[in-house]
């Protein structure tokens, strides 16, 4: 993970106070909350699928690239199989919580 550069759209520096603790959603599969960012490299990158549908294009003028310390906690997800190093939810927990537990899992 050495020297990757990432970028996060939605603000132009990062502050704690614009970023809230993980929270699960219940029956969506996406958390609230946390910190997102993808690659800064990437032949289809956050910023080129938020043109594509014409999602918060207001909010890609804001941003700023990081890159992560080695030591870092983080999980990279590149396609359904990543989602399989995610904890599972039990099938009660899932209705209730949704079905994978960001929570329980640093993925920053």
């Amino acid at each position: 993970m050495d020297n990757i550069k990432y970028i996060h759209y939605g603000s132009n520096s990062f502050d704690t106070t614009n970023f809230h603790p993980i929270k699960d959603i219940p029956f969506y599969t996406k958390p609230e909350g946390s910190f997102w960012a993808s690659r800064a490299n990437e032949n289809f990158s956050w910023k080129d699928r938020c043109e594509k549908l014409q999602y918060r294009l207001e909010k890609l003028d804001e941003y700023f690239q990081f890159t992560i310390a080695p030591e870092a906690n983080i999980i990279e997800i590149h396609s359904c199989e990543d989602l399989k190093l995610i904890p599972q939810a039990s099938f009660l927990a899932a209705m209730y919580n949704g079905s994978l537990y960001f929570r329980k899992h640093r993925l920053v």
